[in-house]
């Protein structure tokens, strides 16, 4: 594991100030979450509220750790390579140890997860798009003003499991942009650049007639 490719932010203050047995919590829910390929953020109002701290510093404590142990997976780390490399990035000895005893606890389960978990970048599904067009104001005189409106639809970016079966469930979200024609028009110049560099046969041609 490249020290520098791997490189974390220092603990959240949250995750410092907490003894191991909370620790020991943070990472619990944090193992959950990636197991289920998401973390709910049903807990953290409670937790919060007991720690006398907000929902975002219990959230980012346990994203801290989902990230020290996603790293340290796909790493095949060892306890004692963990607690090295935490040292190294400003984690206090108690709450690197906390972190390794949990860690080598679940490490099985963490790392049959990490080699199925597939991330799925967001993909486009639609376009539509209305062109409004201004021809007259107290401060626009014998000129028009075209601005494109734009409805993207695209499936967000999710993580799933190799196994999984594609036809299942899809979510989409839907986008709302204004451009202007000049805009538009740089946009797909710089498409026409980078696909003419990288163009393959039919279909190249195929992805330039979808933005023209």
């Amino acid at each position: 594991m490249s020290r520098q490719r791997a490189a974390l932010q220092p603990p959240p203050p949250l995750l410092s100030a907490v003894p191991p047995a909370v620790v020991h919590e943070f990472a619990k829910v944090a193992v959950t979450g990636l197991l289920k390929g998401e973390t709910s953020s049903k807990g953290f109002t409670k937790a919060a509220k007991q720690l006398q701290t907000t929902v975002e510093a219990v959230s980012q404590a346990v994203s801290a750790v989902s990230n020290i142990y996603s790293r340290a997976s796909r790493a095949n780390l060892s306890y004692q390579q963990l607690v090295d490399f935490l040292a190294i990035q400003g984690y206090a000895e108690a709450l690197r140890l906390a972190l390794a005893d949990y860690f080598i606890e679940r490490v099985g389960e963490i790392r049959e997860y990490v080699s199925l978990a597939v991330l799925q970048m967001p993909t486009y599904r639609s376009l539509d798009w209305r062109l409004d067009l201004q021809i007259a104001s107290r401060s626009l005189r014998h000129q028009s003003a075209p601005v494109f409106v734009l409805s993207l639809t695209i499936q967000p970016p999710r993580i799933f499991q190799k196994t999984d079966k594609d036809d299942q469930g899809e979510e989409t979200k839907v986008v709302f942009l204004e451009a202007k024609f000049a805009t538009l028009k740089a946009v797909c110049s710089q498409l026409e650049l980078a696909i003419g560099e990288a163009r393959s046969g039919a279909h190249g041609q195929r992805v330039m007639r979808l933005f023209k």
